[in-house]
C-alpha cells in the first residue's frame, strides 16, 4: 500500500482527507472514489486505538464534535464519504447510488488499511449512522466469512437502518411483483 497523500479538507484545519480512486462505476457512472477524512492529532493526544465513521443514506461526514469526543478518549478519528456521496460525489453521478451495497466493501477494506497501516496494532472501532449501519454490519459478516475481522475491535450503531418505517401495509407487494 502506497503512504496517503493526505490534503486539506473542507471542515479547514485540523482535518486532511485522502481520496481513495475505486476505478470504472459497475454501475456505469464513470470513475468513481471514495474520501477518507481524518482528524489531525493535537499536541498531547495520543492514540490507542481508532475509530471509522461511516454515514447514512443523503449524508456525508461533518460532525467535529464527534471526532473531537473520540480523541478526547485516545482514540484517532477517521470519516468515510462513501461513493457517489459527500466529498466523494462527482458531475453526474445519482447521489447514494449502488446496485449492490456490497461494492461498499473496497472502500471500507482500504480505508480500514490507511488506519492499520497509521496505526499498527492497534484496535479499530467502527461507528456508522443510519444506512451505514446497515452497510457495516453486512461488510464486517463478509469478512467474518472471509475470514479477517482483525483489526475491528467494536462496532457502534447510531440509528441504523435495519427495516422500514411504519406498519406491514408499507411493505406489503402483491406476489409476483
Amino acid at each position: 500500500m502506497s503512504t496517503p497523500d493526505w490534503q486539506l479538507d473542507l471542515l479547514g484545519d485540523g482535518y486532511r482527507q485522502h481520496v481513495l480512486d475505486l476505478g470504472r462505476d459497475p454501475d456505469g457512472e464513470g470513475p468513481v472514489s471514495a474520501v477518507l477524512v481524518r482528524r489531525e492529532g493535537r499536541p498531547g493526544e495520543s492514540a490507542g486505538g481508532a475509530v471509522l465513521y461511516v454515514h447514512g443514506f443523503a449524508d456525508y461526514f461533518f460532525q467535529v464534535a464527534l471526532a473531537d469526543f473520540a480523541a478526547a478518549r485516545g482514540l484517532a478519528f477517521y470519516a468515510l464519504d462513501l461513493r457517489k456521496s459527500g466529498r466523494a460525489r462527482s458531475a453526474g453521478q445519482t447521489a447514494h447510488y449502488v446496485s449492490d451495497l456490497a461494492l461498499y466493501d473496497e472502500e471500507l477494506d482500504r480505508a480500514l488499511a490507511v488506519i492499520g497501516a497509521e496505526h499498527p496494532g492497534r484496535p479499530v472501532i467502527l461507528m456508522a449512522h443510519s444506512t451505514g449501519g446497515l452497510i457495516v454490519p453486512l461488510w464486517l459478516n463478509r469478512r467474518r466469512i472471509a475470514g479477517k475481522i482483525s483489526p475491528v475491535a467494536g462496532l457502534v450503531l447510531n440509528s441504523p437502518w435495519f427495516d422500514l418505517q411504519g406498519g406491514p401495509v408499507p411493505r406489503w407487494r402483491p406476489c409476483g411483483s
